[in-house]
């Protein structure tokens, strides 16, 4: 019989492979329903939005353009067909949900369009445009204010958007060498910003949008993702061929173990528990459970994907994945 897992989350530090192998009365993964959508555009990027109308997946074009949008119901079937949600240039677009608004970091070269529309119907509206690259997530909540970050080649800058959400000028910035991506979550209060340079991986506990804390750690951190349970959070990126996990309430990559080879991590809380995925090198989408403290068990799901990402809907933590036979959303579960 299928259910949910329920396991306490507990920290843990300490730079160890996580073990590979499963204890006797461990949770076996499986994928507990599947929908595949025949003829999905290809694209190399992916990006999920989740609302209480259903789930919108947004991309750009492989190559470039404009920012598309296709919209599914909570199991992952189609809802209609795929639409421009903006015209553009773009090259990548990550989203998050602030108040039913999905929200899109859409990036054009050096700088970013924000865009929004309620429960994620297009047409989007443009917001604003910062100059940097902003990642996952392009929106996030500190200290109760609306704050975006973006990497450029100066280093990390904070702007804040209003209750209209009419974005203000930048009052706190970290000064380092160029980089090109970032990952945000928010928690109880503050929200987290994680970003690689070449060398050194950066963190910032930000307390609102004009106010942080900052961490560094030796060697990148590359690809970095973060989700959030509460005061409890994780890190996973990617270092020369291989995955990391970390945790904590500031999850810092000198603490990180490795999990397993490959690139493009993704991770999400459910609950007090956490998911993640990560792409091998055949180009297969490995999912898994991180069990309690940073044991990992996984399980390869079936076919190649040029792009995938992890999201929650309905509860259920589901894999989204292009590949030639399309988009597969496959939900996630134990046994």
């Amino acid at each position: 019989m299928r259910k949910a897992p329920a396991l306490a989350l507990a920290l843990a530090s300490g730079c160890v492979e996580a073990p590979t192998a499963l204890v006797p009365d461990s949770p076996v993964l499986a994928v507990c329903g599947q929908q595949r959508i025949d003829g999905f555009p290809t694209t190399t990027q992916l990006s999920i939005a989740v609302t209480a109308s259903g789930t919108n997946v947004l991309w750009t074009p492989a190559g470039g353009g404009s920012l598309m949008t296709q919209r599914l119901a909570t199991d992952g079937h189609a809802l209609g067909d795929a639409t421009v949600a903006f015209a553009g240039t773009f090259s990548d677009a990550t989203a998050a949900v602030v108040d039913d608004q999905v929200i899109v970091g859409a990036v054009e070269g050096d700088q970013t369009w924000m865009l929004a529309a309620p429960l994620g119907a297009p047409p989007y509206r443009e917001l604003a445009i910062v100059g940097g690259i902003v990642g996952a997530s392009p929106i996030a909540i500190a200290g109760g204010q609306r704050v975006t970050a973006s990497v450029s080649y100066g280093g990390m800058l904070v702007n804040a958007f209003d209750d209209t959400w009419i974005a203000r000028t930048s009052t706190h910035a970290v000064l380092t060498p160029s980089a090109r991506e970032v990952a945000v979550a928010h928690g109880d209060r503050d929200a987290l910003v994680v970003w690689p340079t070449q060398d050194t991986c950066y963190v910032e506990q930000l307390t609102d949008a004009a106010h942080g804390a900052t961490w560094t750690d030796a060697g990148t951190c590359g690809a970095p993702r973060l989700a959030s349970a509460g005061t409890d959070s994780a890190l996973v990126f990617e270092r020369d061929g291989d995955i990391y996990l970390a945790r904590g309430a500031v999850p810092r990559a000198s603490d990180a173990v490795r999990i397993g080879s490959g690139t493009e991590p993704r991770i999400v809380a459910v609950g007090t528990t956490l998911w993640l995925s990560y792409t091998d090198a055949t180009g297969a989408v490995i999912a898994g459970m991180v069990d309690g403290g940073l044991d990992v068990h996984t399980l390869p799901l079936d076919g190649a994907a040029t792009a995938h990402e992890l999201a929650v809907a309905g509860g259920v933590p589901r894999v989204y994945a292009v590949g030639p036979a399309g988009l597969t959303v496959s939900a996630l579960c134990t046994e």
